[in-house]
């Protein structure tokens, strides 16, 4: 989930400079920007209990600061996301003896072959195999 908000706040301020626009400005939108599941709270009313101001007109009772405890909405959306990854998800099969592996070696991929099984969970001793 980090790496995908990195990913979107990324791709806001590539958007921004493309556009010449103000890269603040798309940041405080996005933080503004009512998330789904959760009644169309903002990040900034999760973390500030209030909306923040923006450069559009609002009210002065919009932006009044107002307790939320969402909670359970959000273990709610967290359950649902768990069950969504968890249908796809399995676990890997563990290595035997002369199989053929990938492993990263100096920044680079190469192939190995497993040697021998360790006691510490998944734990092999792998061999360069040469002639790739």
């Amino acid at each position: 989930m980090v790496e995908r908000s990195i990913q979107t706040v990324k791709s806001l301020l590539r958007k921004a400079a493309v556009n010449g626009g103000d890269p603040y400005t798309a940041l405080l939108q996005y933080r503004n920007a009512p998330i789904s599941d959760l009644d169309g709270l903002s990040p900034a009313q999760l973390l500030f209990s209030r909306r923040l101001k923006t450069k559009l007109p609002a009210t002065a009772e919009s932006l009044e600061p107002e307790t939320q405890r969402p909670r359970d909405k959000l273990t709610a959306r967290q359950e649902r996301q768990k069950q969504n990854f968890d249908r796809t998800a399995h676990h890997l099969p563990p290595l035997k003896p002369h199989d053929v592996i990938h492993v990263y070696k100096d920044g680079k991929l190469q192939r190995g072959v497993v040697r021998q099984t360790l006691d510490a969970p998944r734990s092999y001793v792998v061999q360069q195999k040469l002639g790739q």
